[in-house]
């Protein structure tokens, strides 16, 4: 199966994709999957998996800021809310039966990287199912490699995303992998996947600020419309 384990949905803040637009695309570029992980909301994630058709896969996901970085969930049920220690992060997501990944993290150019210290603790305390070795946001090749570098060093398994938020940027970075039924399948396929795809061209970050400006542009209409009823 190949799929992109990392991608945003109009369900973040910065993105303006709908989620059926997003498996458009990604079915027309020859995924047979995606996790949708928006930022801090599952709703994109089960939004996606009400709208897959038969044969798509959609792992419901978030990517969760925690108070010292983000920490991606996969298969969750239920919401886990910003800003708690990456500790009790992973545990919500554990406790759920969820996936604990860590995404792009040693991009220097981002404020949302976990920080290292946090990465150590979790790996330590066995809370991190898997590192993030593509992410197809990242500026240059080395912060990827250096996430390569790490998930080795600790016996750990990586997954690869676009991080998309527009619409040239979904399925530019994936795994491939074997099948799976569940989430312990999930996890012990990772071990034996490959990684494909690149990173793309920087200037989609823009499609972030536009989107961005945009709902708070439409939040502001909306308010000062409702002011004047």
């Amino acid at each position: 199966m190949k799929l992109d384990l990392h991608m945003h949905t109009h369900h973040s803040r910065d993105c303006a994709v709908p989620p059926a637009e997003v498996i458009r695309l990604c079915r027309q570029r020859g995924l047979d999957g995606i996790a949708v992980t928006d930022h801090n909301t599952l709703v994109g994630g089960l939004e996606a998996v009400a709208l897959a058709p038969a044969g798509f896969t959609v792992i419901p996901g978030e990517e969760i800021k925690s108070s010292e970085g983000e920490i991606i969930g996969l298969f969750l049920s239920e919401e886990i809310p910003a800003g708690l220690s990456p500790e009790e992060t992973a545990g919500r997501i554990r406790a759920q039966g969820g996936v604990v990944i860590v995404p792009h993290p040693f991009d220097p150019l981002r404020r949302s990287p976990l920080r290292t210290p946090a990465l150590e603790r979790l790996c330590a305390a066995g809370l991190v199912d898997a590192i993030e070795v593509l992410n197809g946001r990242m500026a240059l090749e080395r912060h990827n490699l250096r996430g390569a570098e790490f998930a080795a060093l600790r016996g750990l398994p990586g997954t690869a995303g676009s991080d998309g938020h527009s619409r040239p940027e979904y399925a530019q970075a994936w795994i491939e992998l074997a099948p799976f039924a569940d989430r312990d399948e999930f996890v012990a396929n990772l071990a034996t996947a490959t990684i494909g795809g690149k990173i793309s061209p920087f200037y989609v970050h823009f499609s972030s600020v536009i989107a961005k400006q945009r709902k708070k542009w439409q939040a502001r209409r909306a308010t000062n419309v409702g002011s004047k009823v």
